[in-house]
């Protein structure tokens, strides 16, 4: 987790999921699609993961007639605005909450890329049609503690300062992964060099000790020389 990202389990969005994993134990069919359309449209959710993973609602994948409310909790747990736009025909009718959610849910997901993001760019992404409906959405953001930072209209800009985590999908986890090894392998290639600077350094130094003790050796036994003489 980022530093300037606030824990997932505060402001009762934890506390929220969990009567919905409760519920989705004994939820099968139109129940639990029932349940997924209630728990993307409740305040104070905005992670799914555990909910995803119940096998009542990982048995909504496997039907045709059920699987778009899969791809409904899927997409905000992991996706964007922009994944809804793409994939909107084959989706369930979103609420206006649901859509405002969604959007607040993309903006944490470009702050995880950039703090200080472009208004341009959010026009684009969120798919507005001007500044004062993002004002309107940032600003029930922050009312909500899902981001904290400012706008800047001089700079057109939003600066964001923390924001709350998101469920992070496979994919992400294995790109941290494989960044995490490049990491370790740089440490350990780094502690290696080290450790061959040191073994050099330590050789210098016993080298050095050497010829002093030749050095001291022989003016010693000039000194004896020339009290013979």
């Amino acid at each position: 987790m980022s530093n300037s990202e606030a824990p997932t389990t505060g402001g009762g969005g934890g506390g929220s999921l969990e009567q919905f994993v409760l519920l989705a134990k004994s939820a099968r069919g139109a129940a639990a699609k029932g349940l997924v359309e209630q728990a993307v449209a409740s305040p104070g959710v905005y992670v799914f993961g555990e909910l995803l993973a119940c096998p009542s609602i990982a048995e909504l994948a496997s039907s045709p007639g059920t699987k778009a409310h899969h791809d409904l909790l899927t997409l905000f747990a992991f996706g964007t605005y922009e994944d809804f736009v793409a994939q909107r025909g084959h989706l369930p009718q979103l609420s206006d909450a649901m859509i405002l959610k969604l959007r607040q849910l993309t903006i944490v997901s470009l702050a995880t890329k950039n703090r200080r993001i472009p208004y341009s760019t959010l026009l684009n992404v969120l798919r507005l049609n001007n500044v004062r409906e993002l004002e309107d959405i940032v600003i029930d953001a922050v009312y909500k503690g899902i981001i904290q930072g400012k706008l800047d209209p001089r700079n057109q800009r939003l600066e964001i300062e923390f924001w709350r985590g998101r469920d992070v999908s496979q994919q992400e986890t294995a790109a941290m992964l494989a960044t995490l090894g490049d990491w370790a392998s740089r440490c350990q290639a780094l502690v290696c060099n080290m450790e061959e600077q040191i073994e050099r350094a330590n050789r210098g130094k016993e080298e050095a000790t050497k010829e002093q003790q030749r050095i001291e050796t022989e003016i010693a036994n000039l000194k004896k020389t020339l009290k013979m003489t």
